[in-house]
């Protein structure tokens, strides 16, 4: 198992080299002194290659960890390389934001930015826009690519 201090006593050679750690943990070293963890593992009969950061940015604990991470993963039968790119695409959290949250969300910074008149802030239509679209999601129904109201489905038959 390595250390921290043969960590930090690595340095560059002629050629990139490695420094294994245990269970397939491993400091990539390229020719130029570059230090990155990374995590060797086998999905679906393949083996596959997780960076998990480089040396300044996460240590020797911090790799460890994350490689248990990535090993829960695989335990439940998902591939962790796919898991890391949705982490960064969807969010840490994981939870998808509505319509409603999103169009809620604009709608508190169109309010910011309203004029002040004498009788007080007026928005710029956003209260109108946004009382039609919630009024009218609660009877949705999406079919292909196509939102249409439940409203204009009765009103065509």
């Amino acid at each position: 198992m390595l250390t921290d201090k043969a960590v930090r006593a690595a340095a560059a050679r002629d050629k990139a080299y490695k420094l294994t750690d245990s269970r397939g943990l491993h400091l990539h070293i390229s020719g130029k002194g570059h230090k990155s963890w990374r995590y060797k593992y086998r999905f679906e009969k393949k083996e596959r290659l997780l960076t998990l950061g480089t040396y300044s940015e996460v240590s020797l604990a911090e790799a460890r960890e994350k490689r248990d991470e990535a090993k829960k993963i695989l335990r439940e039968g998902r591939d962790p390389r796919h898991a890391v790119k949705r982490g960064r695409l969807v969010g840490e959290e994981g939870a998808s934001k509505s319509f409603e949250m999103v169009a809620r969300e604009w709608h508190g910074l169109q309010l910011t930015s309203c004029t002040v008149r004498n009788s007080g802030p007026t928005p710029s239509g956003a209260d109108a826009l946004c009382i039609s679209l919630f009024m009218g999601l609660s009877a949705c129904s999406i079919s292909g690519s196509k939102l249409r109201l439940a409203t204009d489905l009765t009103a065509r038959k």
